[in-house]
């Protein structure tokens, strides 16, 4: 669900004189639970599937924060396309984001490092590459190689928060911004 399907409850409010920040905010926080219980089942059904080296609580982080910025970039889209358009946009962003992450070996470093998805990649490479460290030469060869910096769990989830708090900032200010009339 993203925040189109709320633009015409969000118009009324605001013409009504509600305050367009606590709208945003409300409708915002009111999407953690949703969030939050999708990627307890994502992790939950990766971690029995693919039985991971790393802690269920590490790969529950990765895909909560993960999740919670997908969610403020499709708030972001849902901003700037058409009620119908938003949700299939989100989910092709999603997807184009996925694919940026390192798949695409002549992408510049700068591009990838602005994609949330290379900063969950890293988090997940340096856990789950943690016991084979010296038997597989990880710190010196391979992460050197997808451009990942080990070692550094926290300072990852950081960056991914980060980037989805960009991402809903921009879509407060486009939707202050955007259909002014309405707003009245």
């Amino acid at each position: 669900k993203t925040f189109s399907e709320e633009r015409p409850v969000y118009w009324r409010e605001t013409a009504a004189g509600h305050g367009r920040l606590a709208y945003f905010l409300g409708n915002t926080f009111g999407t953690v639970y949703r969030f939050s219980l999708a990627a307890l089942h994502f992790a939950a059904v990766y971690f029995v599937m693919s039985d991971p080296i790393i802690d269920f609580d590490r790969v529950f982080l990765i895909v909560l924060a993960t999740f919670c910025t997908v969610y403020g970039q499709a708030c972001f889209l849902s901003m700037i396309v058409r009620r119908e358009d938003g949700p299939l946009l989100a989910v092709v962003a999603s997807l184009a984001v996925a694919v940026a992450n390192g798949y695409i070996n002549t992408l510049p470093m700068f591009l990838k490092r602005l994609c949330y998805s290379f900063w969950a990649s890293e988090a997940s490479y340096s856990e789950n590459t943690l016991p084979f460290r010296d038997t597989f030469q990880v710190q010196d060869i391979s992460a050197p190689l997808w451009g990942y910096v080990l070692d550094r769990f926290g300072f990852d989830m950081g960056i991914i928060l980060v980037i989805g708090v960009v991402y809903r900032a921009a879509a407060f200010g486009l939707m202050i911004a955007l259909h002014r009339d309405k707003q009245r």
